[in-house]
């Protein structure tokens, strides 16, 4: 599994030329989401797996809308065999789940996102680690 991390001006720049359709009502958690560490390391975050490989998150941003509906966007850079192949960017969309008061799955076509919300952070887990989100400050 890929893993991603965020780097704000990047993150949300990518954010905004994703756009996004906001429909229905609000529910608290709309916003612009920057990733500040992964098992409480900041970025970028290196994973070592199979062989001295790594997968390195640089950025990792996202964007929960009304409707359900959350985008986002990520810079990171792999191995494979040994051998540097990518330094990119990604970016996708999902949907989410809210269960008042705190409890939150998001979920994408790569991964699948469970944690909790509390004020202005994201806690969410995958795959055994832990992300920790702040929101971006309103820019209206």
């Amino acid at each position: 599994m890929k893993r991603f991390f965020a780097v704000p001006a990047l993150a949300l720049a990518t954010l905004a030329a994703i756009g996004c359709e906001l429909t229905g009502p609000l529910s608290g958690l709309e916003g612009d989401y920057v990733l500040q560490t992964i098992n409480g390391q900041t970025l970028p975050h290196t994973s070592t797996f199979g062989g001295g490989d790594f997968y390195t998150v640089r950025s990792y941003g996202m964007r929960v809308m009304r409707g359900n509906q959350w985008n986002y966007a990520t810079s990171y850079s792999s191995s494979s065999n040994g051998v540097n192949v990518s330094l990119g960017y990604g970016k996708g969309t999902g949907t989410y789940t809210y269960t008042p008061p705190s409890n939150i799955e998001l979920v994408g076509s790569e991964m699948r996102f469970t944690g909790t919300v509390s004020g202005d952070q994201l806690t969410l887990a995958l795959d055994g680690d832990t992300w920790l989100f702040t929101r971006a400050p309103d820019t209206d």
